[in-house]
């Protein structure tokens, strides 16, 4: 009664996604940190296509963005790699 090849593959995705993200937070901020951690999520797909997790991943890290800086008022480093 283990995982199988899949879930297995997913659950490695989801916990790497959610460790980069702790990781890039900081040095290059919350929009890189949230597209990073998207994408590297959807790499547990068996249906993954880089374009499409590439357009979502970018969606998600612009709609997040708004939300908690903007929305929420929340200080977050936005683009400490380049400023």
């Amino acid at each position: 009664m283990g995982l199988s090849r899949a879930e297995l593959r997913g659950a490695v995705a989801v916990l790497g996604s959610v460790v980069l993200f702790g990781i890039l937070v900081h040095p290059a901020g919350l929009p890189i940190a949230i597209a990073v951690s998207a994408l590297t999520c959807q790499l547990g797909s068996p249906t993954f296509r880089l374009v499409r997790a590439t357009a979502i991943s970018v969606a998600i890290a612009a709609a997040a963005t708004l939300v908690f800086v903007e929305g929420l008022g929340v200080r977050a480093p936005l683009w400490p790699l380049f400023g």
